[in-house]
């Protein structure tokens, strides 16, 4: 391992872990930042490229003997900087109380395509669509239900947040590493070639015309479609899918949370 104390603020090699809570300057660098010991694990255990870790002086002692485990370091020829706390939350912008980043290589763009036709020769296959979901929070969560609980991979439309922001990664605990999510700006273009003989589509929406979620028979192929947190599903989402659902509620409680919904939803047409 290469351990590195740093001990000036302005050292140029800590500038991808600077002021991380103004903006998402990695979006665009083609990088991005892990938060988070377990989330940090994952990242190192993964196939991404890691370039660095930055853990403070506080955390070292504890995590130490996790890094030296035999093999991580074949994988990961990168520097481990340790920094005293004090500094580390002038760096990054926030409380830092977990004590560990690391930045990574974001992968490459996936090839759609392929990765259909892959889900396609399976006996069963499901895909969350988010047309727009713009929280991190939720987009995380949504990540880590998803394949907890039989779903195998993301599409996101236009408009959605950043699926490799800190706070998505964050919450996704890392999971995001193996689960393919892909954002288009050309969600109707892509969900064009998806055959309706092999998949069916379902629209998570209060509507008239929906069925309570308990009643249907699931198809070994299908897509899930989620709205927005504010105003669910536009009508051009709902005009091609098939089937409309609903979670039935009680106390007057016409709507969850995205996440939760998502996550209910997933859990009663997963495999």
């Amino acid at each position: 391992m290469h351990i590195i104390p740093i001990t000036e603020l302005n050292d140029p090699r800590l500038e991808p872990y600077r002021h991380l809570t103004k903006f998402n300057h990695t979006q665009l660098s083609g990088i991005f930042i892990a938060e988070g010991w377990r989330v940090v694990w994952r990242l190192l255990q993964s196939n991404l490229r890691t370039n660095s870790v930055l853990i403070s002086e506080r955390r070292w002692p504890e995590l130490e003997p996790s890094l030296r485990e035999l093999g991580i370091w074949d994988k990961h020829d990168c520097p481990i900087y340790v920094v005293p706390q004090d500094m580390g939350e002038d760096l990054v912008g926030f409380n830092f109380h977990t004590g560990v980043l690391a930045c990574a290589d974001r992968p490459h763009k996936l090839n759609w395509t392929q990765i259909q036709q892959q889900l396609e020769t399976k006996p069963q296959a499901r895909i969350l669509v988010c047309p727009r979901m713009i929280s991190p929070e939720n987009l995380g969560a949504a990540i880590r239900n998803a394949a907890g609980l039989g779903f195998d991979a993301i599409l996101l439309g236009r408009g959605s947040v950043d699926p490799y922001c800190r706070r998505v990664v964050r919450v996704s605990m890392g999971i995001i590493f193996r689960m393919p999510v892909l954002l288009t700006n050309h969600l109707t273009d892509l969900l064009a070639g998806i055959s309706p003989h092999i998949w069916q589509k379902f629209a998570l929406e209060l509507t008239p015309d929906a069925i309570d979620l308990r009643e249907i028979n699931k198809p070994s192929h299908l897509l899930l479609f989620i709205g927005n947190e504010a105003e669910g599903l536009e009508k051009k989402w709902l005009d091609i899918c098939e089937h409309k659902v609903y979670i039935p509620m009680q106390a007057e409680v016409d709507s969850l949370n995205a996440a939760t919904a998502a996550a209910i939803a997933m859990y009663q047409l997963g495999e």
